[in-house]
């Protein structure tokens, strides 16, 4: 009986040979110099293109609004970031996506996420039968009541502005899950980053919209867990797009004075900002 709960024991801490490594690189490295080794190694390409070159010499913050349409499209962001010379990047996400993150990084991955709860996922809403279901099932002790999730979410949206305020980076995907952000409704959270980054430090914080391309989650998750080895390893590239780049001041100057504080207003003008550069 002793023996059989040994091997229970081992079985249940037993993770697959390239999460540990990952687990171990991330001991040693910062995230984004993490990824592109990783990348690197598994024969997976990552080319920047559009306007990357503004990027290059900017040493303020960076607000990236991407798609998440894909759900790996933070990993070719990371290996452009490290080419870039930056040593860190910030998600804003679901709170059960940093839990997965930190089981995947270890405690690396709870430092690159900023956790903001959806009211569907309220301990106390009235009517569960949403899309979050699932995820309210798997991580149901992990859920907050609504009030206490809206404060949750208040400190991580302050916490992102002051992340970019003093030069850090920020990755944002605006519609908040897994969908076509062409396609779907726009969340008001990323407005309501551009309206906590005080005026003074306006002009030093970029917001940049970007779009990876080529990206496949099957086959890049396929290529990370062979470690780019045989058929599923094979070599893939994925380019990385960036529009059009805008301090915060010009984001706020670009709309009427009566809705330059409104979230919502600032968010509609980012996601017409982002079907221009990107349409397809």
């Amino acid at each position: 009986m002793v023996g059989a709960q040994l091997n229970l024991s081992r079985l249940l801490e037993w993770r697959p040979e390239f999460i540990s490594e990952v687990s171990e690189l991330a001991e040693s490295t910062d995230p984004p110099s993490m990824v592109s080794q990783l990348l690197t190694r598994d024969n997976i390409t990552v080319n920047p293109s559009g306007q990357y070159e503004e990027l290059a010499n900017h040493e303020g913050g960076i607000l990236f609004v991407g798609e998440h349409k894909q759900q790996f499209e933070f990993l070719p962001l990371m290996a452009v970031l490290h080419d870039l010379g930056r040593t860190g990047l910030k998600n804003i996400v679901k709170p059960y996506v940093g839990i997965n993150a930190e089981k995947v990084f270890g405690p690396v991955g709870l430092m690159v996420a900023l956790p903001v709860y959806p009211r569907a996922l309220d301990r106390d809403r009235p009517n569960i039968w949403n899309d979050q279901l699932r995820a309210r099932m798997l991580f149901r002790r992990y859920l907050q009541t609504a009030a206490n999730a809206r404060r949750l979410t208040d400190i991580s949206l302050q916490m992102a502005a002051d992340e970019l305020v003093a030069g850090e980076v920020i990755n944002i995907f605006p519609c908040g899950r897994v969908v076509d952000s062409m396609k779907n409704p726009w969340r008001e959270g990323v407005g309501r980053i551009i309206g906590l980054v005080p005026e003074e430090k306006g002009d030093d914080v970029l917001v940049v919209p970007y779009h990876a391309n080529n990206i496949k989650k099957v086959r890049m998750a396929a290529a990370l867990a062979a470690r780019g080895k045989n058929i599923l390893g094979r070599p893939q590239t994925v380019e990385v797009v960036f529009g059009p780049s805008y301090t915060v001041n010009e984001l706020i100057d670009a709309l009427p004075p009566e809705h330059q504080a409104n979230p919502r207003a600032m968010t509609d003008l980012l996601r017409e900002m982002y079907a221009d550069s990107f349409a397809r």
